[in-house]
């Protein structure tokens, strides 16, 4: 029986093809348009409540396939990209690279426990 790390491991070679919807395709034949959209959602709600976001550390808690990176990581001081999976990151890094010279990149860790010290995001 699989284990859920197991589970998500697989969904990450997987992935495009479990989502794969005629209809969506209709709106979103790339798979960007929704992420797009939530990461604009996203901004617009950081920039209305602080004053500086860029110095903001931010985390992506179960950042899967890293789709919100490539539209977030500009937007804040640093982007943690955090998930369970190794495999899923793997799979990340080489879809969705982002610079890592701020100190962010992707992180393999569980959400209950992050691998991260008490209030530094």
């Amino acid at each position: 029986m699989p284990t859920p790390l197991n589970e998500f491991d697989h969904y990450a070679r997987t992935y495009m093809q479990a989502v794969h919807h005629p209809l969506r395709d209709l709106v979103d034949r790339s798979g960007n348009y929704f992420i797009e959209l939530k990461a604009e959602i996203l901004r617009t709600l950081v920039r209305g409540m602080l004053n500086r976001p860029d110095s903001v550390v931010a985390l992506d808690i179960g950042a899967g396939l890293g789709f919100f990176e490539k539209f977030l990581f500009n937007d804040f001081e640093k982007l943690i990209a955090v998930d369970l999976s190794k495999e899923m990151l793997r799979v990340a890094c080489g879809l969705n690279p982002y610079p890592r010279g701020n100190g962010g990149g992707y992180l393999c860790g569980n959400s209950l426990q992050l691998p991260l010290p008490d209030a530094s995001a």
